[in-house]
């Protein structure tokens, strides 16, 4: 197995990029990561990303676009995405009472998946707890919109898919030739309340997860929300990535 490259979801350093994109960018590479995952461009323009990262020396991982963005304005998100030289755009949520309104999105983001796949972007659906724990036929509801959108690929989050209440390992398996980025962040539970933590501080079942994602091509740390400073939270996770 080629190893993952590691990255960043820039979801976790949303605040300070807010203030400043490109700063960011900059400390982001200077801790050594190989690419980022954009949660957001900030009004930049791709072709001065594309010349901000080469500068940096980040690959672009992929990006986050919602459902609206990716349903509604596909052509410009993919145009976006083939001048910055992306290769992934991943639906980053969705949350919906009913069957049929998880099966009508399942059904639009194949067709969305279909025709990016001949630009040469594959789409990928991020999951949270919640896909895990709805069921549709007794099926969780990532297995059905997967099953139901055979050219998505699936951007497996290792925590949440154990806060929904499955195995991150058994999962990366299941979806090894499907899952090129892995979403790796570890949680902590009090009660019903869950906490997302750097990387070997809580209760995912991390080494089993890093060995069971075979396909994957990245690893993209996450830290939904940071109790301190986001910046100190990714630097623990990496050095845990690297050191295991």
């Amino acid at each position: 197995m080629n190893q993952p490259q590691i990255g960043v979801q820039m979801y976790t350093l949303r605040d300070p990029a807010e203030k400043d994109f490109v700063g960011t960018l900059e400390r982001v590479s200077r801790m050594g990561f190989a690419g980022v995952e954009f949660a957001g461009y900030f009004d930049l323009k791709a072709k001065d990303l594309k010349a901000v990262l080469e500068r940096l020396n980040l690959a672009p991982a992929g990006s986050h676009r919602s459902y609206d963005q990716l349903l509604g304005e596909l052509e410009e998100h993919t145009d976006y995405a083939l001048e910055l030289g992306l290769t992934h755009l991943i639906c980053p949520y969705a949350r919906f009472d009913t069957d049929a309104e998880w099966l009508d999105l399942a059904a639009r983001l194949e067709t969305v998946a279909q025709t990016l796949k001949k630009s040469g972007i594959t789409l990928s659906y991020h999951n949270h707890d919640h896909e895990l724990t709805q069921k549709i036929g007794g099926q969780t509801v990532l297995d059905a919109i997967l099953e139901a959108a055979p050219s998505m690929s699936a951007e497996l989050d290792v925590a949440w898919l154990e806060v929904g209440g499955y195995s991150a390992a058994e999962y990366l398996n299941k979806y090894a030739a499907r899952a090129h980025l892995v979403h790796l962040k570890d949680y902590g539970r009090e009660g019903d309340k869950v906490s997302t933590l750097e990387l070997g501080r809580g209760l995912t079942a991390l080494p089993a997860a890093l060995e069971a994602a075979t396909g994957a091509q990245w690893w993209l740390i996450e830290q939904d929300y940071c109790a301190g400073d986001p910046f100190d939270s990714l630097q623990i996770s990496l050095e845990w990535l690297k050191a295991n």
